[in-house]
Order: structure tokens, then C-alpha cells, then sequence
């Protein structure tokens, strides 16, 4: 993955460029998260448990969820 911007791997999440596209439904992102999983296996040798502690870290560290029930009081 490489920055549009300065064309190295600087870490701006924002201005990386991948080989996957957007997609615009849930079932066709699961899809392009599926063949990161894939590629995760197949190219980087990481075992199941390993991906899906990635992955947790991933939602756990960026994923910030509201709770319905306190905004409406």
C-alpha cells in the first residue's frame, strides 16, 4: 500500500491507495475483507486465530460506537 500523496507507506490512512475498491453494499465489503483475510493467509502466512486478533485490535482500536439509548434521554 502506497500514499497517493508522497508515494511511500507513511501510515496516513486517509491517502492510501489499495488494490481493493470501495464498495457500496455490506455483502460486497464483507467480500473485500474476505479477500484481505485471504491475502492476510496466503501472501503474509498468518494462521485463522492470528487474523481474527488482528482484526478485533482493528475494530477495537477504530471503531467507536454511540449508545442509542443515552442520546435520547
Amino acid at each position: 500500500m502506497r500514499c497517493s500523496k508522497c508515494n511511500n507507506s507513511c501510515g496516513d490512512d486517509y491517502k492510501t491507495k489499495t488494490k481493493y475498491s470501495e464498495e457500496k453494499n455490506a455483502g460486497d465489503c464483507l467480500k473485500v475483507i474476505l479477500l484481505q483475510c485471504y491475502d492476510l493467509s496466503g501472501v503474509h502466512n498468518l494462521q485463522n486465530y492470528e487474523i481474527k486478533a488482528l482484526i478485533a485490535a482493528l475494530i477495537d482500536e477504530h471503531i467507536i460506537e454511540e449508545d442509542e439509548l443515552s442520546e435520547e434521554k
